[in-house]
């Protein structure tokens, strides 16, 4: 769902709602999300908690570039 949102396929794009839902998978251990998450955070400079979801994603083996 986040992905859906964030990207606006099929829906409008609405990237806060695309946040709420990577971050709902991401605290549920979902690693993609995790990295999406971080991805966001750090566009939005919130780099402390960018680098707290980089190193969970990574520990899951997530560590390539997903979105460009």
């Amino acid at each position: 769902m986040g992905l859906i949102f964030s990207s606006g396929k099929d829906v409008t794009k609405d990237t806060v709602e695309g946040k709420k839902w990577f971050y709902k998978a991401a605290e549920q251990g979902d690693g993609f999300s995790q990295f999406a998450l971080a991805k966001i955070l750090e566009r939005e400079k919130n780099d402390v908690e960018a680098a707290k979801w980089y190193c969970i994603a990574s520990k899951k083996g997530i560590r390539e570039r997903i979105f460009a």
